[in-house]
């Protein structure tokens, strides 16, 4: 929908539902705020990582999930219902990890390969409040939902899949993750504009877009609260991503009102919102003149050539023309501009020089007229937004016009002896009213979009169309004020990708540039370099920096792995890793999912590749002794076309046995415990703890062979952590802890 559009659809009404403002943000732009907000985060950092133990299907049998997920996608769909959507996050890197507690050994671990696996949940838009000064902010919590794995090279309906979804719910409950889209705050403006309270709500786009809609802010100010639901129309036209509506109660009720009155202070004209049958409410005027002084001519004509008229008083003496201005009315119009009307009709006495011959002047004539006018006022405003400033005004040029009720009678002489009489009028009426009508601009407007609403990651709202229709309609963007383009890149080893900088929508290379982690290089200009070689899938965060004020940032993110090009089949898991004569399912696909048909072969031919029961279901069994790590590639041809290939790695490794010490304690809530972790091949460790969330488990700095186990601050009774170290590379190797956590 057009912006023309949209405005043609809401003619005299409100779009408001009752609320006093409403902001609207697409979904698209909510990613964009996520997006930045995940950069600044670190997908890179060591708190990113998602990671959850889960028990397996024997009562040995565990799973560890550690892996990094991208950043939150948001998509809002028409069966969510209102403050809900759908949440998709990508998974980066990062493995699932089988292991059995008895052996103390790894068993397998499917190596997460960047955009194959996703997490997807349908979770809730909150209202957090106590921040200071503000209402409070709308934030996506990742704790509020239940999540479906899709985790490539584990089957969508088994119970470990189910498991997983389990897992990451209660990681994110125990692991805050908010993401906030926007902080309502107080500010110096009307109380009109004030907000008190608000709500959420998401409204799907029209046209059966799948996922694409917006985020609805429905704010109260001094008004009552409104109807929490969706918009009619859609708010946001095509080419947008936000909205502002503000209601025509607030701007012809308040503001309106008292800009006027202030406006038209010389005359006395004072100004009120008045509510009429339609529910729309206008700004009228009551009391209050223009003095238009004498129209005509009153001087006593040298020589009887013209009769001229002149208004004049019940004596037929000169008087001036006084014309109340009370009934003018400021209203929206179907146009999507400012109406401005005025109409009064008052009596009015006039006289004459009647032109007989007497020597050389003429005598005043003895016969006065009176005559019904009619004078009105119409002026047609265009609503416009400064794209430096926000300020929303209204510019128009407005007609005057006087018209003789009834007749005929002296008027028509008089004007036909007078011409300039009616154009006095008009001319007069319309400079003063022009000079006061001819630009409006909303008080305090800008200040509420731009101090009240306020957005993360340098992001503000932009408006480039203003409309009246009913309420204030402003459309535009909520950009970031540093933007990176493009946003996301995947590399292959060795590739290259120039990024570039808009400031405020502008081009600018007045930026420095950096990368986190020191993975590949950048150059002044913006052109990263992935590393000829990498050890696996590495994330690499690009930041835009601007040298005159460096805390204006903008990010991207660059993803390096060695991406398979596409040979018409798939084998899943793609990376595996198996310990010696452990045995894991593959399947193979077409790119649809669908299963296919085919051979597979080894290279080298180590261990053994067994067809399943099933179509593309084969099983592999890793060879009954690993002495050193080695690569082996499963290669899948289709029975019915060969020329459709696909292939799978595993890498065998060997185990090696990791010792924590104490390999048991016994702490009080709310204490700690040093850890270290031992091992014959491994040099780096990640920790974790089961159950999630009893407690926290940190590696030192620099050294993550020893860690601190923190106990939760309190316990209802005596409580067994397992607290895990594991490390995966060249060998694999896992060791368990076990902390007994009293009461206090």
């Amino acid at each position: 929908m057009e912006h023309a559009t949209l405005v043609a659809a809401a003619p005299g009404q409100s779009l408001a539902n009752g609320w006093d403002a409403i902001c609207a943000i697409n979904a698209r732009q909510v990613n964009a705020i996520f997006f930045q907000q995940y950069l600044q985060g670190g997908p890179t950092s060591p708190a990113r990582p998602l990671r959850a133990i889960l028990a397996g299907d024997s009562p040995t049998n565990y799973w560890l999930l550690d892996v990094v997920a991208g950043p939150p996608q948001v998509s809002i769909d028409s069966d969510l219902g209102s403050g809900r959507a759908r949440v998709t996050m990508f998974l980066l890197r990062g493995a699932l990890i089988q292991f059995d507690s008895k052996s103390m050994a790894m068993t397998s671990a499917i190596l997460v390969q960047p955009n194959e696996s996703t997490l997807t949940g349908v979770l809730s838009l909150a209202k957090v409040t106590g921040h200071a000064n503000s209402l409070g902010q709308v934030v996506l919590d990742l704790s509020s939902g239940a999540y479906q794995p899709q985790v490539k090279g584990v089957d969508p309906g088994s119970v470990l899949a189910a498991d997983i979804g389990k897992a990451v719910q209660t990681f994110f409950a125990h692991n805050e993750t908010k993401y906030p889209l926007g902080t309502i705050v107080e500010s110096t403006v009307s109380p009109c504009l004030q907000p008190t309270s608000f709500e959420i709500a998401t409204q799907p786009a029209p046209g059966g877009t799948a996922g694409d809609g917006c985020v609805l802010l429905l704010i109260q100010t001094n008004g009552k609260a409104g109807t929490v639901g969706a918009l009619d129309p859609y708010p946001i036209p095509s080419g947008r991503t936000a909205a502002l509506i503000v209601s025509n109660q607030v701007i012809f009720n308040q503001l309106m009102p008292a800009l006027l009155t202030t406006t038209f202070k010389t005359i006395g004209t004072m100004f009120a919102g008045q509510q009429p049958n339609n529910g729309v409410w206008q700004t009228v005027g009551s009391g209050g003149s223009i003095d238009l002084g004498v129209l005509g001519d009153s001087n006593r004509p040298h020589g009887c050539v013209d009769e001229p008229a002149f208004t004049a008083d019940s004596n037929k003496n000169p008087a001036a023309v006084v014309i109340s201005t009370n009934g003018l009315t400021m209203a929206p119009s179907s146009s999507g501009s400012l109406s401005v009307t005025w109409s009064h009709q008052w009596d009015q006495q006039w006289a004459f020089w009647a032109g007989y011959w007497n020597g050389w002047y003429c005598e005043q004539g003895t016969t006065g007229h009176t005559s019904t006018l009619q004078g009105s006022y119409s002026q047609t405003s265009a609503a416009s937004v400064d794209p430096n400033t926000e300020v929303v005004s209204f510019s128009g040029s407005g007609k005057a016009s006087l018209s003789q009720v009834g007749g005929p009678s002296g008027l028509q002489r008089f004007f036909g002896i007078d011409r300039d009489i009616p154009s006095t009028f008009t001319s007069g009426f319309e400079d003063n009213l022009k000079k006061r009508l001819g630009a409006i601009e909303l008080p305090e407007v800008n200040t509420f979009a731009l101090a009240n609403l306020l957005f993360p990651s340098l992001h503000a709202l932009s408006f480039q169309e203003a409309s009246l229709p009913g309420d204030l309609l402003l459309h535009g963007q909520v950009k970031q004020t540093l933007a990176v383009t493009p946003p996301m890149a995947d590399l292959k080893p060795g590739q290259a990708q120039q990024f570039s900088a808009a400031m405020s929508g502008q081009p600018t290379t007045d930026i420095l540039w950096e990368i986190k982690p020191a993975v590949g290089s950048i150059d002044s200009s913006g052109r990263y370099i992935a590393p000829s070689a990498i050890g696996g899938v590495e994330v690499v965060v690009i930041t835009a920096i601007d040298k005159s004020n460096a805390s204006v940032v903008g990010g991207a993110m660059v993803v390096i792995h060695e991406a398979a090009a596409p040979t018409g089949l798939i084998v899943s898991p793609a990376k595996l890793v198996l310990t010696a004569g452990q045995s894991f399912n593959l399947s193979v696909t077409d790119e649809t999912g669908t299963p296919v048909a085919a051979t597979c072969t080894l290279s080298p031919n180590v261990g053994t590749i067994a067809q399943g029961w099933t179509t593309g279901e084969w099983t592999y069994t890793a060879p009954a002794k690993v002495d050193a790590a080695s690569v082996v590639t499963i290669e899948a041809t289709s029975a019915a076309k060969s020329s459709q290939t696909g292939t799978a790695t595993i890498q065998l490794v060997p185990t090696t046995q990791v010792t924590i010490t104490p390999a048991s304690a016994t702490i009080t809530a709310g204490r700690s415990v040093q850890l270290k972790a031992t091992s014959d091949a491994l040099d780096a460790y990640t920790w974790q703890i089961y159950p999630i969330g009893a407690g926290s488990v940190t590696p030192a700095p620099g050294d993550s062979s020893q860690a601190t186990y923190a106990a939760p601050a309190a316990v209802a009774t005596p409580t067994v952590v397992t607290v895990v170290a594991y490390g995966l590379g060249d060998s694999a190797g896992i060791g368990l802890a076990r902390v007994t956590v009293t009461s206090a």
